[in-house]
């Protein structure tokens, strides 16, 4: 099972650009590990939000608020969409999870 926890908005950066702003986390409710980011993606790809693993972190700017991860703008328009109206399931997070390898795979 996994909590939702609002915190203060972040800008994320893909490797080529700013993809949006976090909503919200996802945290293991056992591990209490920061497991995902949703992340709004505004007005970069309207009408969007998506999951972005915390494995896929590059850096943190705690100074500006901006993550920055190892995907492209693409991958993350391109990425499985959340519906925040449906839970989380291992179905999901394991297409999310084959998804990210496949485009840091084609990337490196």
């Amino acid at each position: 099972m996994v909590i939702q926890w609002v915190q203060p908005m972040a800008s994320i950066h893909a490797i080529d650009g700013k993809i949006g702003e976090v909503e919200d986390f996802i945290i293991d409710d056992t591990s209490w590990k920061v497991e995902y980011l949703i992340v709004d993606t505004g007005h970069w790809f309207p009408g969007n939000k998506v999951i972005i693993s915390t494995q896929l972190f590059k850096d943190i700017e705690w100074g500006t608020s901006e993550v920055m991860i190892t995907v492209t703008e693409e991958d993350v328009k391109n990425s499985p969409q959340y519906n925040p109206g449906e839970a989380i399931d291992e179905s999901y997070e394991a297409n999310l999870q084959h998804y990210y390898r496949k485009s840091m795979a084609e990337i490196y």
